[in-house]
């Protein structure tokens, strides 16, 4: 986007995997929306834990 992109938030919300957050994260998205892949393997604060650690907010 350039210098359109100035003081713009990017967030993408739909079908959002801790792999494809990694992904989208790496081209320069700001925001990412996730409902039900938090909660798929039954454990939430492990989860918010590895999504945390793995996009680089510890």
């Amino acid at each position: 986007m350039g210098t359109k992109r100035q003081d713009k938030i990017i967030s993408i919300d739909g079908a959002m995997t801790l792999d494809l957050a990694t992904k989208v994260q790496a081209l320069g998205v700001d925001w990412v929306v996730s409902g039900s892949a938090l909660f798929t393997d039954g454990d939430l604060e492990q989860t918010l834990k590895t999504w945390k650690a793995q996009l680089g907010y510890q």
